[in-house]
């Protein structure tokens, strides 16, 4: 992995970051606890690797703001954490230049059905079967951690990473899938401008046709004549 970048989301003590570091690559490991930011910088230096590791305490939203791509990006053991899990799944694909390694706890079968085009109203049963994507949400605790948010089920899973623009290469095993970008825009093309107002960045598009307070007020008398409101 000589002349490989790599970013370790949620690196913890530095195992993956020091193991891909031997291998040649740069490595820069991110993770929310300074504690374990600590252990990972202690370890770097007993084994020589401080060269190769930097470590920084962020959280996987601050990448939004740092205008670099990695060759490979580790993104394991943090998504069911995390409070608004597509919103950092969006923010991670747009820093995959190559690969992306992808993990988290799931339920549910792996592969799963094919998903219909469109549901509508008349066909919302759909959205009952079992093998609907879907995330659990957890209220209090999931094994007694309360930075357990979403418990997704694996088509869920599947789903949400082919909606970054991500492709699935392969599966390590049923939690674990590698996946590599596909062409496509994902999050950069028909939510962008929800993106930007999430995180704050970037120019926001504004209406090429603001709306006036006359107009608006017109639209009300209509529709109070219209239905004869008070």
């Amino acid at each position: 992995m000589r002349g490989w970048r790599v970013l370790d989301i949620g690196c913890n003590a530095g195992f993956y970051s020091f193991e891909l570091a031997r291998r040649g690559a740069e490595v820069l490991g991110i993770d929310g606890n300074p504690h374990f930011l600590a252990q990972a910088r202690w370890a770097a230096a007993l084994l020589g690797l401080t060269g190769a590791c930097r470590f920084e305490c962020r959280q996987v939203y601050d990448l939004v703001r740092m205008d670099e791509r990695w060759d490979l990006v580790l993104f394991m053991g943090v998504f069911y954490h995390l409070r608004y899990p597509l919103l950092g799944l969006d923010i991670v694909a747009e820093k995959v230049g190559r690969y992306l390694v992808f993990q988290s706890v799931a339920t549910g079968e792996v592969g799963g059905s094919a998903m219909p085009a469109d549901v509508d109203f008349r066909t919302m049963d759909e959205l009952e079967r079992p093998s609907w994507p879907h995330m659990a949400f957890i209220e209090n605790t999931f094994c007694y951690d309360a930075t357990n948010w979403w418990i997704p089920s694996r088509a869920a899973v599947a789903g949400m990473l082919r909606s970054t623009g991500l492709l699935i290469e392969t599966a390590v095993d049923a939690d674990t899938l590698i996946c590599s970008p596909d062409g496509s825009k994902g999050a950069r093309d028909w939510n962008r401008v929800e993106l930007l107002a999430a995180t704050g960045t970037g120019d926001i598009p504004v209406c090429s046709r603001p709306v006036r307070r006359s107009s608006i007020a017109g639209v009300v008398h209509r529709l109070k004549t219209k239905w004869r409101v008070p």
